[in-house]
């Protein structure tokens, strides 16, 4: 971690967010903080893991703090199934800076039935937001220089993921927001980022809206950090927005749409959310395994501040 500020202390009252945030009205709420340092851990729990401990930098408790600030009862690392050889999560040095720690995920073989592969963290069960804004800093590992670069396209490799509300619940009103690092174009060298807003049907997910932020390419073996948003609402009040704070600061991506299932007339507020991940095709996965190589993302410095319902 780089350096959290005494302000991202969890607390249930304190603003945090800077002007660009509180634009779309996420200006109070509970918050999470963490780098990942000494002494937070990775607990092995019937096959998943849980983040415990506490941050000596931040402060933050992964059980009493998170509780008090969400609802949810843990964070967890999610598999769907697989060995340690096909995918991981651990705890680990920063490639870039000796000393600091972070948290990485590999997919190395397609760990879920052989059709894909996922390695995630779970934010389940809070109380329900209604707005969130979330820090992240991400470092692409090698393997996406071959993706950049190869032959090849795709749209499917998801780095987060809000679900508002899940499919695999009895809700009858399915609805999500993935956001997908893209190739469009083989003869452009570049990885951006997507998203779209889906209702599930009859087994499928379909497009409400789609956006792709096509000149702002995404940089591999380097740290970026990223500004996620969220506000419940409408065709007119729901927002989404993905910014880079660095390098470069930009705004990649800005939705003004429905944020629930435009059926749902009593939304509840954002209960399970991936505010990390790893989630891709067993091609893109077995492409890389051939070539000696595999998927692997870092992850630090997470602040999470959210507004219940």
């Amino acid at each position: 971690m780089r350096g959290l500020t005494l302000a991202l202390l969890v607390c249930c009252g304190c603003n945090t967010l800077d002007a660009a945030s509180q634009d779309i009205g996420v200006d109070a709420g509970p918050v999470i903080a963490s780098g990942f340092e000494p002494n937070t851990a990775l607990l092995d729990r019937s096959g998943s893991l849980v983040l415990s401990g506490t941050d000596l930098q931040s402060g933050f408790d992964w059980a009493q703090d998170l509780e008090a600030a969400t609802g949810a009862q843990r964070v967890t690392i999610q598999f769907q199934g697989g060995t340690d050889q096909q995918r991981r999560a651990w705890l680990t040095d920063d490639p870039v800076q000796r000393g600091n720690r972070t948290i990485c995920f590999e997919l190395r073989e397609p760990n879920v039935g052989g059709q894909k592969g996922r390695v995630q963290a779970n934010l389940y069960d809070t109380f329900g937001f209604s707005r969130f804004s979330q820090r992240i800093r991400l470092y692409l590992g090698d393997g996406f220089s071959e993706l950049r670069d190869a032959n090849v396209t795709f749209d499917w490799l998801t780095l987060f993921e809000l679900w508002n509300n899940p499919n695999w619940t009895d809700d009858p009103w399915p609805f999500r927001i993935s956001v997908n690092l893209i190739r469009q174009d083989p003869d452009r060298h570049e990885l951006v980022l997507g998203a779209h807003g889906q209702t599930y049907t009859d087994g499928r997910w379909e497009n409400v809206w789609e956006v792709i932020a096509t000149d702002q390419p995404i940089a591999v073996e380097t740290w970026t950090a990223l500004e996620l948003e969220f506000v419940e609402g409408n065709a007119s009040t729901g927002r989404f927005v993905v910014r880079r704070i660095e390098p470069a600061a930009a705004t990649l991506l800005d939705v003004t749409n429905w944020t629930h299932h435009p059926d749902d007339a009593n939304p509840d507020g954002l209960t399970h959310l991936n505010p990390f991940k790893l989630y891709t095709s067993a091609e893109l996965i077995n492409g890389l395994h051939d070539l000696g190589t595999s998927l692997s993302v870092c992850w630090d410095d997470w602040q999470f501040e959210a507004v219940p319902r």
